[in-house]
């Protein structure tokens, strides 16, 4: 979307690139002269195909509670009303074997549950048209395993992401259907200084 969420913005339009890659960022300097948000991945491994699922937003917003700074100058929480933005996936099918699907889903409850279910069904077909494995990863807004539960993947890493300055719940996910526990490794976390979520990490063997 062009904007920020929790201020003023506006859905993509049939004149905006939907997958901004290397290869045509160059078109779309007025657009980003206007800001961006969205989802992103970077890999080391070149990509062989982008794909994109749009998965809507909820109808009405929620409080949430979002990083802040105290009176004395550290880290605190605050209430705001946020409405909900359009959401999506992001697929890339990279030339190693693997389909990465990254997403955000929504904060508001059972909608962000909708939105897992429609993805693995859209992974299944991904992986089906392209051979490949896939891992869908990403800040999912659901706590205490349910992607795994309501997906039926398996979460590879199990660690509390948000906060980033002390973690008390996790919302990011790694979620394979294929990797069995030999197949990897769950890497530590580093705190990056550049999100107010930490960022998980898993090598596969």
């Amino acid at each position: 979307m062009v904007g920020a969420p929790g201020e003023k913005w506006r859905k993509l339009n049939s004149l905006d690139t939907k997958v901004i890659t290397t290869e045509n960022c160059e078109d779309n300097r007025q657009s980003n002269l206007d800001g961006n948000y969205g989802i992103g991945l970077v890999s080391k491994v070149p990509v062989k195909h982008w794909d994109r699922l749009e998965l809507g937003n909820s109808p009405f917003g929620m409080p949430l509670v979002i990083p802040a700074e105290n009176k004395k100058g550290k880290q605190s929480v605050r209430f705001i009303y946020v409405a909900d933005e359009p959401r999506v996936a992001l697929a890339a099918t990279l030339d190693n074997g693997w389909t990465i699907i990254n997403t955000h889903l929504s904060f508001v409850p059972f909608v962000n549950y909708r939105q897992l279910r429609k993805i693995k069904k859209w992974a299944a077909r991904l992986s089906a048209q392209y051979g490949t494995q896939v891992l869908i990863i990403g800040d999912m807004n659901l706590p205490k395993g349910l992607p795994a539960v309501g997906s039926r993947w398996n979460s590879l890493v199990e660690q509390n992401s948000y906060p980033s300055w002390g973690g008390k719940v996790q919302f990011d996910y790694i979620l394979s259907n294929t990797l069995k526990p030999d197949q990897f490794e769950a890497l530590p976390t580093v705190a990056t200084g550049v999100s107010d979520h930490l960022p998980v990490r898993v090598r596969i063997l």
